[in-house]
């Protein structure tokens, strides 16, 4: 059942609430005309964390649970998520794909490519637990664009003997992925967070020269990228040790495969960027 709305205006929002009938007023500061300009904006946020003016003038009461990671992503998700179908490749296009393995938690599978431009673009993925790696395997399969993917980067970890196998002989999820056909895994990069949260970073820093897109056939990604924190801190913590720059560990399996992927040095057909204004280059 919607809220009873009573009146809404700029700023002003007042409803019935639907349990005890009491009458809610929420005010935001944009229902003062005057505070409705960039110059008083910016003198509001004077000072302030991007989290405390949040919670502080956009109510929003949880911004300091753990600060936003990508603001660029709510900010300009029309031009960083668009449409399947909205680009067109040409029939040699190459793909390549990151991969973060969970038996019980999810898998991510998160394949991507880069047009003549050097503009990247996550383009579709597979989102499930691989506790049937036989079923897992087919749905892979089922990706429009399997037949060009020409490597899958993945976390170290799949390489792991942590399993065994029928006659007794330890054995990792890549060589189970082996037995089903599937042997073009490569190692990602160890402890690459720090140096991929700059790629992010740059990828996005212009909203008129987006690098970095999303086909809607990921809202996982889409999701995962929304709700990225880094983690709490409180007021006096803060003042005393620098904050965690590692993303918080939960809720992060597509973005891992993303990182995965991006950081690997593992370059096939594109070369990466030497620093945050240039786009990936096709190599000649």
């Amino acid at each position: 059942m919607a809220k009873e709305i009573i009146h809404t205006q700029e700023g002003l929002e007042i409803w019935r609430n639907e349990l005890n009938r009491f009458v809610i007023c929420r005010l935001h500061y944009r229902a003062d005309p005057n505070k409705r300009s960039e110059e008083w904006l910016a003198e509001a946020k004077a000072g302030l964390s991007e989290g405390r003016y949040l919670k502080e003038y956009e109510i929003q009461w949880d911004a300091l649970d753990g600060q936003k990671v990508f603001y660029e992503i709510l900010r300009y998700k029309d031009k960083i998520v668009v449409p399947t179908g909205s680009v067109t490749f040409k029939d040699s296009q190459m793909y390549w794909a990151g991969y973060d393995h969970g038996m019980r938690s999810e898998s991510a599978f998160i394949v991507f490519t880069v047009d003549e431009s050097g503009t990247i673009y996550a383009v579709w993925e597979l989102y499930e637990p691989c506790s049937n790696m036989a079923e897992f395997v087919r749905k892979m399969k089922e990706c429009p664009y399997w037949p060009r993917i020409r490597h899958i980067v993945a976390d170290l970890h799949l390489f792991d003997k942590r399993g065994y196998s029928d006659a007794g002989v330890p054995v990792s999820p890549y060589e189970m992925f082996c037995q089903f056909g599937i042997r073009n895994f490569i190692k990602g990069g160890a402890d690459v967070e720090a140096a991929w949260l700059l790629l992010m970073k740059g990828y996005w820093a212009d909203p008129e020269d987006i690098q970095f897109k999303i086909f809607e056939t990921c809202p996982n990604l889409i999701e995962e990228f929304e709700g990225a924190r880094y983690p709490n801190m409180t007021e006096l913590a803060a003042q005393n040790k620098n904050p965690n720059e590692r993303i918080v560990d939960k809720h992060n399996h597509a973005i891992d495969a993303t990182k995965y992927w991006m950081t690997s040095y593992r370059k096939s057909n594109i070369v990466r960027p030497l620093n945050l204004h240039q786009k990936w280059k096709w190599r000649s």
